[in-house]
């Protein structure tokens, strides 16, 4: 039975996996970094998100998933397609995207459906190095591990002692019983990635070696640069 339940577990997972994915493939890349520029832009007018804005002044990182989709009724599964980029906090410079996914699943009292719109702002080195392997949870690998603060805000941290590693922040639309993130993984979509800079490319390469750029993710790019620095948009 265990095993019955484990495999319907991952089955979910790869489901939603796979539904992100084929979203986010070919011409439809630019269509996703369009969507994040979207999420930035509402996130850089609410007040609410004030301390997000304050926090990309600093941070090593972020990844932004326009569309996370939660759905189920008793068992249920979440997914969706985003991009990552790290920050030169000294130059106040953005590297262009790699894109990934997340997928989560899980059993329990869980009835309805929301799409949130997620931010994760990477705060330190070791939690950006963590979150490049190829797969990661952010519920036991590396180290990493989720927990709530508020209805719509969560936070990851890599020990015990750093409890701001990774802040999420987050819009939500819909309405959704028992479900956590906590077990989620995040894969690079090495696909992507290949039909974005017309190349195989790893998420470290884009990053870290900062080996291509696209002239497409400029916008994004600036935008954030905008946030971090604190201007008022033009």
């Amino acid at each position: 039975m265990k095993c019955l339940l484990i495999s319907a577990l991952f089955g979910l997972l790869l489901g939603a996996l796979c539904a992100t994915d084929s979203s986010a493939q070919g011409h439809d890349e630019e269509l996703l970094i369009d969507k994040a520029v979207t999420t930035l832009r509402t996130m850089k007018d609410d007040p609410a998100f004030a301390q997000m804005r304050e926090l990309l002044s600093t941070a090593k990182g972020i990844i932004v998933v326009p569309d996370m989709v939660k759905a189920g009724f008793f068992v249920g599964g979440a997914g969706g397609a985003g991009v990552m980029m790290a920050h030169d906090v000294g130059a106040n410079d953005w590297t262009d995207p790699a894109f990934v996914n997340i997928g989560a699943a899980s059993f329990g009292l869980q009835i309805g459906a929301e799409v949130s719109e997620i931010v994760l702002v990477i705060l330190t080195p070791e939690a950006l190095n963590a979150l490049l392997t190829n797969k990661v949870s952010l519920g036991a690998e590396a180290g990493l591990a989720l927990g709530t603060f508020g209805g719509e805000r969560e936070t990851a941290t890599t020990s015990p002692a750093l409890e701001k590693d990774i802040l999420s922040f987050s819009y939500s639309r819909g309405l959704f019983g028992g479900f956590s993130l906590e077990g989620s993984l995040l894969l690079a979509d090495e696909a992507s990635n290949e039909a974005y800079y017309g190349q195989r490319v790893g998420s470290r390469e884009i990053i870290v070696d900062r080996a291509l750029s696209h002239p497409g993710s400029s916008t994004l790019r600036e935008l954030l640069t905008e946030i971090a620095s604190g201007a008022n948009p033009l």
